[in-house]
């Protein structure tokens, strides 16, 4: 009787109380577009309670903010090393205002990096410091599967100290010619490719040793020859804060040295437009209105065929979209 009394009082003190210091308790995150997981802890919670079937195919959000900085003592390591799942979750994840010092995705040797992510739908990182002290492999290492139409913008960033490889990575795996048995996740029998339908860097600096873009991946076909399809998606790179070399890796085979990787030298502020060509990515034009000491703009298209791990393709400036009036003074790397 004196507890329904109590509750009674409560009730009715409320009552009087003016709305805006009633205490609002905010709702446990959950991981829909709505209410966002904040933070790695929580996403990775949920993600070691699925399984890879039906009830892993679904979207999930994680939004991370507020100036949070992630160290090799406070790893950013989303649990998505999900490259052979047939059914990965659709990861969309927002990062902003954040700082990366050191190999903040995992404590070992092989793949240092910033973050690896194979399984994201969507990512959206503004406004971040990224600083590979004591030198990294990669950077920002994306390695997508099986995840179809996905979307990358990366906007003012900086990217410091000394990478092996790169930056920043953008790669899609899957692909006819991509004959890696690690990611072999299939529907039905059938090699499901994952596909970029967007990708923008702008804004950005990169004053790092070897802070370079790469897009697609060095010799995944058949002996290490080149895997056109694996860099077979559209990407825009413009005003930037520094100049930047953006490497077409997906043109050469396994062998060839990353020094000899075809190579744009895109000047700060410059611009780099990059389509699909579904036929022959190697065919696809890229649009550069600036490389280093050239101000004028350029197509790009690659020639050499790339099909021997020994074969690397090579860039040809040209002065018109059609790409027949070819240039020979400009910088080929």
């Amino acid at each position: 009787m004196k507890k329904k009394l109590l509750s009674l009082l409560l009730v009715f003190c409320l009552a009087f109380v003016p709305a805006s210091i009633v205490p609002v308790f905010a709702e446990e995150p959950d991981g829909s577009k709505g209410n966002p997981f904040v933070t790695i802890e929580q996403y990775n919670n949920w993600v070691n309670t699925l399984e890879d079937e039906e009830s892993s195919n679904v979207d999930v959000y994680v939004t991370i903010s507020g100036n949070q900085n992630f160290t090799e003592d406070n790893l950013f390591n989303p649990s998505n090393a999900m490259q052979n799942w047939t059914y990965p979750p659709r990861l969309h994840l927002t990062i902003e205002g954040c700082t990366f010092t050191g190999n903040t995705w995992s404590e070992t040797d092989k793949n240092t990096a910033f973050m690896y992510l194979c399984n994201c739908k969507s990512l959206v990182i503004k406004d971040c410091k990224f600083d590979a002290e004591g030198g990294l492999v990669y950077g920002i290492n994306w390695n997508l599967c099986t995840i179809t139409d996905a979307t990358v913008e990366i906007t003012d960033c900086t990217f410091d100290g000394t990478y092996t490889k790169n930056a920043i990575k953008l790669n899609q795996r899957g692909g006819a010619d991509d004959k890696a048995i690690d990611i072999a996740a299939t529907h039905g029998g059938n090699p499901v490719p994952a596909s970029i339908s967007e990708a923008t860097i702008s804004g950005c600096s990169f004053n790092g040793s070897n802070a370079v873009i790469l897009l697609g991946t060095q010799g995944k076909n058949t002996d290490g020859a080149a895997s056109p399809s694996t860099g077979n998606f559209p990407i825009t790179i413009e005003n930037n804060d520094t100049a930047v070399d953006v490497q077409l890796a997906y043109a050469s085979g396994k062998d060839v040295k990353i020094d000899n990787v075809p190579t744009i030298k895109l000047n700060e502020t410059g611009t780099m437009e990059k389509k699909t060509d579904s036929i022959d990515p190697l065919d696809a034009v890229i649009y550069v209105s600036e490389v280093v000491n050239k101000n004028d703009p350029y197509y790009v298209k690659l020639s050499g065929d790339g099909n021997t791990s020994s074969t690397t393709a090579k860039i040809k400036y040209y002065s018109d979209a059609s790409c027949t009036d070819e240039i020979d003074d400009v910088p080929l790397y």
